[in-house]
């Protein structure tokens, strides 16, 4: 929970200790693991991170 804190800090975002902050720092923990798979997964494809129907990266 610290880490999410400290990388939303970053960020300049505060979460408190409230029962929807920690569920919101969850489910961020959860996202950002997944987000750490697809680009260990695919470290050199920047396009396979992009969901169909959005434009690829580097598009105007």
């Amino acid at each position: 929970m610290l880490h999410v804190r400290a990388a939303l800090a970053d960020w300049g975002v505060q979460i408190g200790d409230d029962e929807e902050c920690v569920e919101v720092a969850r489910r961020l923990r959860v996202l950002m693991g997944l987000l750490q798979r697809l680009m260990e997964q695919y470290p050199d494809d920047p396009r396979a991170l992009v969901p169909p129907g959005f434009p690829p990266p580097g598009a105007k």
